[in-house]
Protein backbone atom coordinates (compact mmCIF):
# COMPACT_ATOMS: atom_id res chain seq x y z
CA UNK A 1 0.00 0.00 0.00
CA UNK A 2 1.70 3.55 -1.25
CA UNK A 3 0.81 6.23 1.87
CA UNK A 4 2.66 9.83 2.19
CA UNK A 5 4.09 10.88 5.58
CA UNK A 6 0.45 13.92 6.41
CA UNK A 7 2.38 16.46 4.69
CA UNK A 8 0.04 18.90 2.88
CA UNK A 9 1.96 20.95 -0.11
CA UNK A 10 1.30 23.86 -1.86
CA UNK A 11 2.30 26.41 -4.77
CA UNK A 12 3.47 29.32 -3.45
CA UNK A 13 2.37 32.89 -5.45
CA UNK A 14 5.48 33.46 -6.58
CA UNK A 15 6.80 30.57 -8.34
CA UNK A 16 9.45 30.13 -5.99
CA UNK A 17 8.31 26.25 -5.70
CA UNK A 18 5.81 24.25 -3.34
CA UNK A 19 5.30 25.42 0.40
CA UNK A 20 4.06 22.90 3.59
CA UNK A 21 0.61 23.92 3.46
CA UNK A 22 -0.91 21.88 6.04
CA UNK A 23 0.58 19.06 8.47
CA UNK A 24 -1.78 16.88 9.63
CA UNK A 25 -2.53 15.70 12.95
CA UNK A 26 -0.95 12.58 14.42
CA UNK A 27 0.36 11.55 11.14
CA UNK A 28 4.53 11.13 10.75
CA UNK A 29 5.12 14.49 9.55
CA UNK A 30 3.26 15.83 12.69
CA UNK A 31 5.22 13.36 14.75
CA UNK A 32 9.32 14.74 13.70
CA UNK A 33 8.41 18.10 15.05
CA UNK A 34 10.11 19.49 12.17
CA UNK A 35 7.80 21.27 9.44
CA UNK A 36 6.06 24.27 9.67
CA UNK A 37 3.01 25.75 7.52
CA UNK A 38 5.33 27.99 4.95
CA UNK A 39 8.50 25.94 4.81
CA UNK A 40 9.91 25.49 1.29
CA UNK A 41 10.40 22.12 0.23
CA UNK A 42 13.64 21.80 -1.80
CA UNK A 43 14.57 18.14 -1.81
CA UNK A 44 12.91 14.91 -1.76
CA UNK A 45 15.50 11.45 -1.29
CA UNK A 46 18.18 13.97 -2.81
CA UNK A 47 16.28 14.82 -5.78
CA UNK A 48 16.19 18.89 -6.12
CA UNK A 49 12.45 20.04 -6.49
CA UNK A 50 13.36 23.98 -6.34
CA UNK A 51 10.92 25.22 -8.38
CA UNK A 52 9.27 22.09 -8.90
CA UNK A 53 5.12 22.19 -8.75
CA UNK A 54 3.26 20.38 -5.57
CA UNK A 55 1.56 17.92 -8.11
CA UNK A 56 5.10 17.13 -9.14
CA UNK A 57 6.59 16.48 -5.94
CA UNK A 58 3.87 14.56 -4.44
CA UNK A 59 4.92 11.21 -5.88
CA UNK A 60 8.17 11.34 -4.80
CA UNK A 61 6.97 11.52 -1.08
CA UNK A 62 4.47 9.33 -0.98
CA UNK A 63 5.50 5.23 -1.10
CA UNK A 64 5.46 1.96 0.88
CA UNK A 65 4.36 2.01 3.81
CA UNK A 66 7.23 1.63 6.85
CA UNK A 67 9.71 3.24 4.28
CA UNK A 68 11.28 6.20 5.22
CA UNK A 69 11.74 9.61 2.83
CA UNK A 70 13.93 12.53 3.18
CA UNK A 71 12.78 15.83 2.72
CA UNK A 72 14.55 18.79 2.30
CA UNK A 73 13.40 22.31 3.74
CA UNK A 74 14.17 25.82 3.81
CA UNK A 75 12.34 26.89 7.14
CA UNK A 76 10.17 29.83 6.93
CA UNK A 77 10.47 30.72 10.57
CA UNK A 78 13.70 31.60 12.21
CA UNK A 79 13.15 29.94 14.75
CA UNK A 80 11.87 26.99 15.90
CA UNK A 81 9.84 26.34 19.30
CA UNK A 82 9.75 22.75 20.84
CA UNK A 83 11.29 19.56 20.18
CA UNK A 84 13.83 19.51 17.11
CA UNK A 85 13.61 15.84 17.17
CA UNK A 86 13.06 15.33 13.70
CA UNK A 87 16.28 17.28 12.96
CA UNK A 88 19.01 15.39 11.63
CA UNK A 89 22.78 15.46 12.27
CA UNK A 90 21.82 18.43 15.12
CA UNK A 91 21.40 21.08 12.01
CA UNK A 92 19.82 24.32 13.17
CA UNK A 93 16.19 25.69 12.62
CA UNK A 94 17.77 29.09 13.00
CA UNK A 95 19.72 28.95 9.81
CA UNK A 96 18.62 29.63 6.32
CA UNK A 97 20.17 26.52 5.20
CA UNK A 98 18.52 23.74 4.03
CA UNK A 99 17.21 21.36 7.20
CA UNK A 100 17.14 17.25 6.31
CA UNK A 101 14.19 15.75 7.75
CA UNK A 102 13.58 11.69 7.46
CA UNK A 103 10.33 10.64 7.46
CA UNK A 104 8.62 6.97 8.08
CA UNK A 105 5.73 6.80 5.88
CA UNK A 106 2.44 4.97 7.26
CA UNK A 107 -1.44 5.74 7.94
CA UNK A 108 -2.18 8.17 10.40
CA UNK A 109 -3.43 4.96 12.52
CA UNK A 110 -0.09 3.57 12.90
CA UNK A 111 1.77 6.36 14.61
CA UNK A 112 2.88 6.72 18.33
CA UNK A 113 1.05 10.00 18.98
CA UNK A 114 -2.53 8.79 17.35
CA UNK A 115 -2.24 5.30 19.83
CA UNK A 116 -2.03 7.21 22.62
CA UNK A 117 -4.52 9.70 21.71
CA UNK A 118 -7.21 6.83 21.51
CA UNK A 119 -5.87 5.68 24.79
Amino acid sequence: QRVGIGLGLTDHWDNTGARVSEIVPYSPAAEAVAFSKGDRVVSVDGVDVRGKKAEEIKPLIVGRAGTVVEIGIVPNLPVRLGGMSGFRNGESAGRSDVVLVSVHRALRVETTQARQAER
